[in-house]
This record gives C-alpha cells, sequence and structure tokens, in this order.
C-alpha cells in the first residue's frame, strides 16, 4: 500500500481530493463490504435450515451461485465456522420398544413360517402382538396392537406413555373379547418383558391361550412377508 510510503496528506493534495472525501470513502467501502457478508450469511442460514441442518459448505456454495451471489466454497465454509452450522450428521436417537434382556421365561415357538399350513384357516386363531410407538411433535407415545392373522385385522389396541406391563394386557382384554371365552387361541409375540411377564402369562392362561415367542433378534412386528417378523 502507497500510505506506508507516501503520506495520505501527500496523495490527497496530489489527486486533488479533501482527506475528509478520502476517509468518507474508505469507510463506505467497509460497510459495503459488511452488507455485502451479511447477506450471505443470512442466505447460508435460510439453506442450512431449509435442509434441516444437512447441507455443508459445498452444497450451500452450489445453491448460492444459483441464487445469484458471488463467493468462494473457502468463503462459505468459513462463515458457517464462525456461525457454527456443524452440517456432519448426528445419530438419530432410536425409540426402543422391546426389552429382551431379562430372566422370565421364554415361550416355544409355536407359529412357524417355515410350516405349510402356517396362516390359520378360520379368524380368531392366531393372533400376533407388537408394540410400536407414535410420533408427537418432539416427543412419543407407545401403541401396542393385536392383529388376527386370517386376515390381518387389528382386534385390539392400547395407547400408552410407558411401556409398562398394562400396554400389552389392555390390547389383549380387548382382542380377547372379539374372539370370544371359547376361542382355542395361539398368541404369537417376540421375547419383550411384557410378553414375557407374569402378569401377561397369567392372562393369557386365563383365556386358555397359548403363547408363542419368535426367535432370538426377531420382532413380532405385524410386516407380514419381511425378513424377522412376527411369523419368525
Amino acid at each position: 500500500m502507497l500510505k506506508k510510503t507516501v503520506p495520505i496528506t501527500f496523495s490527497c493534495r496530489y489527486f486533488g481530493v479533501s482527506r475528509s472525501s478520502y476517509y468518507y470513502w474508505k469507510k463506505d467501502k467497509k460497510l459495503v463490504s459488511f452488507e455485502a457478508k451479511s447477506k450471505v450469511e443470512a442466505a447460508i442460514k435460510r439453506l442450512f435450515k431449509s435442509s434441516k441442518g444437512t447441507y455443508g459448505a459445498p452444497r450451500i456454495y452450489q445453491e448460492l451461485l444459483t441464487e445469484g451471489f458471488s463467493t468462494s466454497e473457502n468463503t462459505v465454509a468459513k462463515y458457517m465456522r464462525e456461525m457454527g452450522l456443524d452440517a456432519r450428521l448426528k445419530k438419530k436417537y432410536r425409540v426402543m420398544t422391546t426389552d429382551s434382556r431379562h430372566s422370565d421365561p421364554i415361550a416355544p415357538r409355536l407359529f412357524k413360517v417355515e410350516d405349510d399350513d402356517v396362516l390359520p384357516s378360520k379368524p380368531g386363531k392366531i393372533l400376533a402382538g407388537d408394540i410400536t410407538y407414535l410420533k408427537l411433535g418432539a416427543s412419543h407415545i407407545y401403541l401396542a396392537v393385536v392383529m388376527d392373522l386370517f386376515n390381518r385385522e387389528i382386534i385390539g389396541w392400547s395407547i400408552s406413555k410407558s411401556l409398562e406391563t398394562s400396554i400389552v394386557l389392555d390390547a389383549l382384554q380387548m382382542a380377547m373379547k372379539k374372539v370370544g371365552p371359547d376361542a382355542e387361541v395361539i398368541y404369537h409375540s417376540d421375547r419383550g418383558s411384557q410378553y414375557a411377564s407374569e402378569a401377561y402369562r397369567k392372562l393369557l392362561k386365563a383365556h386358555h391361550a397359548k403363547p408363542s415367542m419368535s426367535r432370538k433378534g426377531c420382532k413380532s412386528s405385524a410386516h407380514v412377508g419381511q425378513p424377522c417378523s412376527f411369523m419368525s
């Protein structure tokens, strides 16, 4: 820069510019630069938010170019670091509905998908139970269902904020009212603690129903035909 070797006063006099005009131009130049950066940062924030935090500097840079911004990928990365915008994938929270780490009895696998006559010939013979969850905004609730495998009809269900055994008991009670007191039922489930509990086993016995559990590591979900399903 000339100002390191040539005084500002001399340069202004030589070019016929007042000192006040020079300093005003210099201040305005910095203001323009600040406003340009602010616009880029606002666009970066908007794109990052619309991508739900998944866009990194390369993707945002490409989006900025399509919107007419003049910048570089390195500048975008720098601004993102300054604003604390990290697009690295974060591990999603997984809601667990099955806890098979217990010491309660495990029922034999009476319902086997490899059998030729695996599906029942009439309703109320083989039922399958499972627990899932429903998202409610930032929270969730649990849903226990009972399906009749004859026609895939949901004949029992229960909703709860917790995974206490009562959720499967309520769903089972509703289902048994539907099939009737004299039905000879096989009730298939996973190895979750709710389905292995003493209260659950007693309720099945009271309705003359036989418990059946899937193989270790398998779910009892009502996704017919899926690997390791309730038919496993």
